[in-house]
């Protein structure tokens, strides 16, 4: 019997196929993985059968790559993704399932077979990535077998979804003995977070404007004492909504990180992230195939506070990621393969002027990304309401469009210009961008040349 099951490489979803054949050994033994991993999933499937009343389940399980586009499974994450595909495989060696209901389907997710209630069923667990995997199962025109829980996110990528709460339940549905229950079909995530009526000042607002529709790195300082951080909480309300292409990758690499909520379809709030100086190198850029914060920001915002207290190597790595975009993991062994996940976001620095005058050359680097610098602080004017932040997002929007999507530093040749006027222009591109322009006036020019970032990091 063969059917198919699923992993993730970096945020890329892959098949691989299970193999089972009946053995006189009694016993299962699982092959074509690593044998911590083959051991621990032996132990969970044959307690999850013997809860079933399928005592007899000595068999021997195959798992290779399922084409030629999918790397080994040593390569790739499946830890929570093999309990499901190999019990559905020794269900049909059994007699148990019929084997046609499981041709052309991917099944995914791990089995909790120790609850404390005995008479409780074998719950399906949801497996990270499994937005991913979705979208591989569709591209190759195959259906889906998931955990319940994560029925929604599998459902937006691929509609012939069939879930269970339970592994009992699922063998029902897939005996023809009961109807598959209606899955939560939802397109978008949680509801956005509602940015209360901040306290900011009409020119730092503007700049943050700035910052967000033209993908600008930002510089800013305040007075010792005050929470800077906030000024990414309200440049993520500043936001449009995700949709299309970039909430699908945004998506894929929260649910690789298993940071994706139950019942979550999709990631459409822009993310916020504010890594602690204390992060390490692979915490920050990410390591073993496993996204890091500047992942975790891709098409929303990065807070970098007291930059000069950060790792060298982590400081190091975060403005590569902000040159190139991305993330790159190499690894050679056991195979030569290389794992690359998105990481465009809008990098906030914030500082404190005592932090500058001692210590600006620990942070010179990250400081030379910025584009815009401004002083920041706790105003006492009145506070901005919701509506009002509501309103920006339709400017910021209206002028992506008109900037295509594209950062406005690549509208400027890097050969006619030196890198001060380059950033001007693309400032003021931005600015008659969010004005409803597309063509540079000198007032534009004016403006951004006041928000210019002018710190000497040397």
């Amino acid at each position: 019997m063969q059917t198919y099951g699923a992993y993730t490489r970096g945020i890329q979803g892959h098949l691989f196929t299970v193999s089972a054949a009946p053995n006189r050994a009694g016993r299962l033994h699982v092959a074509g993985i690593r044998d911590t991993a083959a051991q621990q999933t032996a132990t969970t499937v044959t307690h999850a059968l013997k809860r079933l009343g399928m005592c007899d389940v000595g068999a021997d399980v195959r798992l290779e790559p399922a084409g030629a586009g999918d790397p080994p499974l040593d390569t790739g994450r499946y830890s929570g993704t093999l309990d499901l595909p190999i019990a559905l495989a020794l269900l049909v060696v059994a007699g148990k399932l019929p084997t046609d209901r499981l041709v052309g389907n991917v099944a995914v997710g791990g089995l909790d077979p120790f609850a404390a209630n005995e008479r409780a069923g074998v719950r399906c667990i949801g497996a990270g990535g499994t937005t991913a995997i979705a979208h591989a199962a569709q591209t190759r025109g195959l259906r889906l077998i998931v955990a319940e829980d994560q029925a929604a996110a599998a459902c937006v990528e691929c509609p012939e979804t069939t879930g269970a709460m339970t592994l009992e339940e699922l063998v029902a549905v897939l005996a023809g003995d009961r109807d598959a229950d209606p899955l939560p079909h939802r397109t978008t995530a949680v509801e956005r977070r509602d940015p209360g009526a901040w306290r900011i000042g009409e020119g730092d607002l503007r700049a943050l404007e700035f910052a967000c529709a033209g993908w600008h790195n930002i510089h800013v300082i305040g007075p010792e004492g005050h929470s800077l951080p906030q000024y990414g909480r309200i440049a993520q309300a500043l936001l449009p909504d995700l949709d299309g292409e970039a909430a699908r990758e945004t998506t894929k690499i929260h649910g690789v990180a298993g940071l994706m909520a139950p019942w979550t379809a999709r990631i459409t709030e822009p993310p916020l992230r504010v890594p602690h100086y204390t992060a390490s190198r692979g915490a920050v850029a990410g390591c073993r195939g496993r996204p890091g914060e500047v992942n975790l920001a891709h098409n929303g915002v990065l807070v970098i506070d007291q930059p000069t207290e950060f790792d060298r190597d982590a400081a190091d790595a975060l403005v590569a990621v902000a040159e190139d975009g991305q993330t790159v993991i190499y690894r050679y062994t056991p195979v030569d393969h290389t794992i690359r996940m998105p990481a465009r976001f809008r990098l906030m620095v914030t500082t404190r002027p005592d932090e500058l005058e001692t210590r600006r050359h620990r942070a010179a680097n990250l400081l030379d990304l910025c584009d815009i610098e401004i002083t920041g602080g706790m105003p006492t004017d009145t506070a901005m309401p919701p509506e009002r932040l509501r309103a920006e997002q339709e400017r910021i929007a209206r002028a992506a469009s008109i900037l295509e999507d594209a950062p406005p530093h690549l509208l400027a040749s890097r050969a006619s210009y030196d890198t001060t006027s380059r950033r001007i222009r693309a400032v003021a591109q931005t600015v008659a961008a969010l004005d409803g322009r597309r063509q540079l006036e000198s007032e534009d020019l004016a403006e951004a040349e006041r928000l210019l970032y002018r710190g000497d990091s040397r």
